[in-house]
């Protein structure tokens, strides 16, 4: 199952803002354009009807949700859910739901039919464990009862034609849950994705230290969960996103060490620098060097890529969670809109191997050097310069002689373990 999916790219979508009409019908319309980007999978925001109890903004945040097993009517109903299915299926495109299975909306219907499957505190008050999210209450996944129910609402959409699932906050679910779900799923279709959205870990020793459980990468990855979310180093490279000092930077490639040697090998992680809660990866920096760097990336290392509807164009605008605003799919550099779409490529195809194992290994001030051995071949050496100007790079893993750059399919030389690195690198030695 490994092989399936390690070298594919995930494409993100709010249907609410991803087109002016906001619709499931409208989107449809748009899967030709997401089929010729060459991404193999689409991620959904939540679909379902969206409390009103503690909105927030006009819309409403899509996860807080009222109802699992019902479609929010502004995107349209059942039908034309499943016919977005069919038609992604279609054009050899996967479809990713986001399932919101920690909390649901202050006024859903699982509360009213089933309070007994909620959290409640001392004095018999429902509640959420983080005081921010003031529109939803926690489901108690003690609760047998409730893990049944949720693995039934797992089995309809399977049953629907629904590919894979993306666990939002999956730190915080127990799992066994996952475990037993998947194992039930699998039944069905053997190739179900699992997508942990696993928090960083200042958050999990937080929850702990207020009594509650939280659950570490390992454990999600050891319980079925096939692909991490990268939170748990993303709070270093956040910080040197922000500041751009070296240290942040050097602290981030220890935090990459840990995180990628913390878990199994057949454990991935999707190292997605944008998506609907960060902002727009394009906005880091007005240094385009910078930001292909960046990206370069976050598509080399072991796991799937992402891309955040609007990423490909070059859009800084952060997309509003809590309200309806189209993004702009106008692409504002056509040379950049290519270079998205050769990385999905490249990743499609260079990185098709058995095996493959990412090292962040020392290198020189404001760069990072990752190593990825394959299986009977030579290493893949990804080179990315996070310095806004050229960079003159060296590392010790850097052997001297004549490579070529996977990117430019241009020729570059490593002399005294160093390269003047612009643009990011692939470089496959040759013979």
């Amino acid at each position: 199952m490994f092989k399936l999916y390690k070298n594919e790219t995930v494409y993100q979508v709010f249907i609410r803002n991803y087109t002016k009409e906001g619709s499931i019908s409208a989107f449809i319309k748009k899967l030709d354009y997401i089929q010729s980007l060459g991404v193999s999978y689409i991620q959904l925001l939540p679909v379902h009807p969206i409390g009103k109890i503690g909105r927030k903004g006009s819309y409403g945040s899509p996860y807080s949700i009222q109802d699992y097993l019902a479609i929010s009517a502004d995107l349209g109903n059942f039908d034309d859910f499943a016919l977005l299915i069919k038609e992604a299926h279609q054009r050899n495109l996967k479809i990713i739901m986001d399932m919101v299975f920690n909390h649901t909306s202050k006024d859903s219907l699982l509360l009213k039919e089933h309070p007994d499957y909620y959290l409640h505190n001392q004095k018999g008050d429902f509640f959420c464990k983080c005081a921010d999210w003031s529109d939803v209450y926690d489901l108690d996944h003690n609760n047998p009862a409730l893990e049944e129910y949720l693995c039934n609402v797992l089995l309809k959409y399977v049953n629907l034609g629904v590919d894979g699932f993306r666990f939002d906050v999956a730190s915080l679910i127990k799992p066994s849950f996952f475990k037993m779900s998947k194992e039930r799923i699998m039944k069905i279709n053997p190739d179900i994705l699992y997508i942990a959205e696993a928090v960083d870990a200042g958050f999990i020793n937080y929850m702990r230290s207020q009594g509650f459980a939280a659950y570490s990468n390992q454990e999600l990855a050891a319980s079925g969960i096939d692909v991490l979310y990268h939170y748990s180093s993303w709070h270093w490279l956040k910080k040197f996103l922000a500041d751009k000092t070296n240290s942040n930077l050097e602290e981030y490639k220890a935090a990459f060490t840990v995180e990628t040697s913390s878990i199994n090998n057949n454990a991935l992680i999707m190292r997605a620098i944008e998506n609907h809660d960060y902002p727009r990866l394009a906005s880091y920096s007005k240094n385009d060097s910078f930001t292909r760097n960046l990206l370069a990336f976050s598509f080399f290392t072991k796991g799937l890529a992402f891309i955040y509807g609007g990423e490909e164009c070059k859009d800084t605008k952060t997309c509003p969670l809590f309200e309806k605003e189209p993004i702009n799919l106008t692409i504002h550099d056509q040379d950049y809109f290519s270079f998205v779409k050769e990385l999905i490529s490249l990743k499609k195809k260079e990185l098709s191997v058995d095996l493959m194992i990412s090292n962040m290994e020392d290198s020189s001030p404001y760069s990072m050097v990752v190593t990825n051995y394959f299986s009977n071949k030579e290493p893949l050496i990804g080179i990315f310069n996070l310095k806004e100007e050229n960079n003159l790079i060296s590392s010790s893993r850097l052997t001297d002689g004549n490579y070529l750059d996977l990117l430019t399919h241009k020729e570059y030389l490593i002399k005294n373990h160093s390269v003047l690195v612009d643009r990011p690198l692939f470089l496959e030695k040759k013979n």
